[in-house]
């Protein structure tokens, strides 16, 4: 028997993990932020704007899922055109931090873990790409930029869950 989701339990289920996102981005890389502060660090330019990029990127991929639910396609259509040059400037400036990013002594999270990123981001642009290309088809569209926004999100969610206290 084939199982088709509906459109409202659709709605649901991109709006939680859009919003799941959103606060974990926030929570964890402010909390990160926040530590390499106040122990003396200083954050290179390259990682507040690529930090400021991929925050604008999360929360327009949060209020894409709100126009669908509101039933504004016309207006998630324009904001979708902004969503592509921006992704990319996502991932090209995150490879970019990574590449020159050096390893700082009091952060719980391994460095090891971020050097997987570059792997992930090209990953994340071929499911970005898909997405764009599929953008006539909502059951792909929707589940590509979905990838995209969780593999994106694996740097955030680790500073997350370190900021919740379960790391090493």
């Amino acid at each position: 028997m084939k199982v088709i989701a509906t459109k409202k339990a659709d709605h649901h289920f991109f709006s939680i993990f859009a919003l799941y996102y959103v606060i974990t981005s926030v929570v964890g890389f402010g909390s990160s932020s926040s530590g390499i502060i106040e122990n003396g660090g200083e954050i290179p330019i390259r990682a507040i704007v690529h930090g400021a990029l991929a925050g604008c990127w999360y929360f327009l991929f949060f209020a894409q899922v709100l126009l669908i639910i509101l039933n504004r396609r016309k207006l998630h259509i324009k904001v979708g055109k902004i969503l592509v040059p921006l992704i990319i400037a996502v991932f090209v400036s995150g490879i970019y931090v990574v590449l020159l990013r050096a390893p700082i002594p009091f952060e719980t999270v391994p460095f090891e873990v971020m050097g997987n990123e570059i792997g992930l981001f090209f990953i994340g642009v071929i499911y970005a790409l898909l997405g764009y290309i599929y953008r006539n088809n909502p059951h792909y569209h929707k589940r590509y930029l979905l990838y995209t926004l969780i593999i994106l999100s694996g740097a955030g969610v680790v500073r997350f869950y370190s900021f919740l206290g379960y790391s090493n």
